[in-house]
């Protein structure tokens, strides 16, 4: 059967096992670390335990979605379109639980998908830099300034003007400003948060 509820409190424990080069000493729930990376292995083949960031399962989503039928060319063919931070928790197909997205399209064929911040880096290529860092800090604040990965990002999406974006790199280092200037920052990162489009995007980004 599956792992009972204490053993799924030891699994936990057993990433740092295995960096540790599994001592054997190390002992949870009464069994060693090393029976605990046996039935994990087999209850993750039997769907009972959902494994961090797996690569198989990744390639598992992408590849059908995709024209490729190889991994490396076929992780060429998506794009990032989006990013989003949400309140409850979704899952990357790798199987990670995750609340940062990054919304992903196929310049081929169409197909969406979303994927966690660590598998679109780590995996796909698609660097995401400071992109969540500056999300967070203008949504839990909506004066606070936007550092420049999602200024840039942004720009590039189309969710704010040239004016706009040149006021927001001129002032991402400042502390102090005027009344109208902080309004006029809210009123641009709400759009930013909201992903409202108000002008063409980039060239090299699909609608």
């Amino acid at each position: 059967g599956g792992p009972s509820a204490r053993a799924r409190v030891a699994l936990r424990s057993v990433g740092r096992c295995a960096q540790e080069t599994v001592r054997r000493v190390t002992r949870h729930d009464g069994m060693s670390c090393q029976w605990y990376l046996r039935k994990y292995a087999i209850w993750s083949r039997q769907g009972h335990v959902m494994t961090e960031h797996n690569f198989e399962r990744l390639k598992e989503h992408i590849l059908p979605l995709s024209n490729a039928t190889d991994w490396s060319n076929a992780k060429n063919e998506w794009r990032l379109v989006g990013i989003e931070v949400q309140e409850d928790w979704d899952s990357c197909p790798c199987g990670k639980e995750i609340k940062e997205l990054c919304h992903l399209k196929n310049q081929l064929n169409g197909n969406v998908t979303h994927v966690g911040n660590v598998c679109v880096n780590r995996f796909i290529g698609i660097d995401t830099g400071n992109l969540f860092a500056g999300l967070r800090r203008i949504i839990d604040d909506d004066s606070a300034n936007a550092n420049e990965d999602l200024i840039i990002h942004a720009y590039q999406f189309g969710y704010i003007y040239e004016s706009e974006y040149k006021f927001l790199m001129q002032t991402r280092r400042k502390r102090i400003l005027s009344a109208k200037q902080i309004e006029w920052k809210r009123k641009i990162n709400r759009r930013i948060v909201n992903q409202t489009v108000v002008r063409k995007k980039a060239s090299y980004i699909s609608e």
